[in-house]
């Protein structure tokens, strides 16, 4: 029998399209409770499978799970009417293909760790703070290795003590105000040592002046290396006065035994001098002395410079001050701030030498005179 949805009539007979409508007719030969579906007739499967040979273990498993995932009577309009019933179907499939070692979909190929999850703001917190430091990338590591001047000596030597907004100079001058204490003044020699370190190191700014007991250790060490080298200066020029004394009185001889004496002491105090900008530079005694290095770098052109440089600017910052203290004492104000004044001088030519000395030491450095400083090296004084 025919059926004819849209007129909404049936039709008898070999008729396969409605007379009224053309259009195509329905097969309703068997009634909806004759029919049957192949996938819930269990009727037509087990009849099936009793014609055809297969094994019986395999079948009783099948059928245990048709069983299984079949819905029960009067379930399957709610089912198909359930907006969960989807979500549910596919979370069972993900699970199940992961506990029976199947695909799962939801797991990345190439490192099987399924989806990344990001924040709130779509960033992945895994990678820091949003502008932060990524360790995973190479080039937002520390960087490590030697740092050299771009800039001139000259240059470099005037601004660096007043690098930091002048804070590093101020401090220093309260600390030589108060050197009568003496501990002060440990301090303040070791935080001049530290800024030349800094100078040889290649950094661009003054060291910020707070570890004060380390800069009082330093300050402390560099004074026992000043004494002990004061105390081989006078006895090399008691030495000479000796020898003076058991030479024959002969006004050539003492002329010629004054003049190498006076060269022999310049030479000795020039080379003896070297001794500072290596210190800077090893930021060790021990290194320093080892394999005279102080003395091959004493014959450098780099030290030569660096030492007319300081000469030059020692005269010419001094006689400035002179000037500058004459027309201060003529008047009232100028006699309160004298002595500040001088003060802030005396801190800023003592470090202004030392980052002039530590320059050349980088410099030489950079010519494979002597060995380089790591920019992640300690300033203070090892040993």
């Amino acid at each position: 029998m025919g059926y004819c949805g849209e007129c909404e009539e049936s039709f008898e007979g070999a008729t396969m399209v409605c007379p009224n409508c053309n259009t195509p007719l329905e097969d309703r030969s068997t009634s909806t409770s004759e029919r049957t579906d192949p996938i819930w007739d269990h009727s037509a499967t087990d009849s099936s499978t009793t014609d055809r040979s297969v094994d019986p273990t395999a079948t009783a498993s099948h059928s245990s799970e048709t069983t299984s995932t079949q819905p029960k009577d009067g379930e399957w309009g709610r089912l198909r009417e359930s907006p969960e019933t989807d979500s549910r179907q596919s979370s069972d499939s993900v699970r199940s293909g992961r506990e029976s070692g199947g695909h799962d979909p939801w797991r990345r190929e190439s490192g099987g760790q399924g989806p990344r999850r990001r924040g709130p703001d779509g960033r992945d917190p895994r990678r820091g703070e949003p502008g932060g430091r990524d360790p995973r990338r190479r080039d937002d590591r520390v960087p490590t290795g030697p740092a050299y001047h771009e800039t001139g000596v000259l240059e470099y030597g005037l601004k660096f003590p007043l690098g930091k907004g002048g804070k590093p100079l101020v401090l220093d001058s309260l600390l030589l105000f108060a050197s009568f204490l003496l501990v002060p003044l440990f301090t303040s020699y070791g935080y001049s040592y530290r800024v030349g370190r800094a100078a040889a190191r290649g950094d661009e700014e003054p060291p910020e002046l707070t570890d004060l007991g380390g800069l009082t250790i330093d300050g402390l060490a560099l004074t026992v290396l000043y004494i002990g080298a004061m105390v081989l200066g006078l006895g090399a020029m008691f030495a000479g006065v000796l020898l003076f004394e058991v030479l024959p009185d002969s006004p050539p001889v003492v002329t010629a035994l004054t003049g190498m004496s006076v060269l022999a002491a310049l030479v000795g105090f020039y080379v003896a001098g070297a001794f500072v900008p290596v210190l800077f530079g090893t930021g060790s005694v021990s290194e320093t002395v080892r394999e005279l290095r102080f003395l091959r770098f004493a014959f450098t052109i780099h030290y030569l410079k660096g030492i007319a440089l300081v000469t030059v600017l020692w005269i010419a910052s001094t006689t400035a001050l002179f000037v500058l203290l004459m027309l201060l004492v003529i008047s009232i104000i100028g006699m309160i701030v004298l002595p500040f004044i001088y003060l802030a001088y005396a801190v800023y030519i003592t470090n202004m030498s030392c980052a002039v000395l530590g320059y050349v030491y980088n410099e030489a450095a950079k010519n494979g005179r002597m060995p380089p400083v790591d920019r992640t090296d300690d300033l203070g004084l090892v040993g």
